[in-house]
């Protein structure tokens, strides 16, 4: 094969999973917390709604969160996350039942309220 045709499939390749790690690493992250997550709560510092909607053509909203684990001082994170449950600016100040991943504490997932997070 000839070097520059091994090169331009290496870098196709690459390229390739770089993208993949984009798309599918949110999602893995979202996932890991939700399964193994500590349930707690969080107060909705800010919410904004993105212009990019998720693959059920639902917005993702930023949620800025102040995280309150029990025996742990509040910390300041920030979820991307499709969120149809969710009221817009108006949640800023209030709380929410979050999951956080119990080794890496930035995985934080929002949890819809009420009995439908079982």
């Amino acid at each position: 094969m000839e070097p520059k045709k091994a090169l331009s499939i290496a870098l196709g390749i690459v390229v390739m999973a770089g993208i993949l790690f984009v798309v599918v690493w949110p999602e893995v992250k979202r996932a890991l917390a939700s399964r193994s997550g500590v349930e707690t709560t969080a107060r909705v510092r800010n919410i904004e709604q993105t212009a990019i909607r998720d693959e059920t053509k639902k917005f993702l909203y930023r949620v800025t969160l102040e995280v309150h684990l029990p025996g742990e001082a509040p910390y300041v994170v920030t979820v991307t996350q499709a969120m149809p449950w969710m009221l817009g600016p108006g949640m800023a100040g209030g709380e929410v039942p979050v999951r956080v991943h119990p080794r890496f504490r930035s995985w934080v997932v929002i949890l819809p309220p009420g009995p439908r997070r079982a």
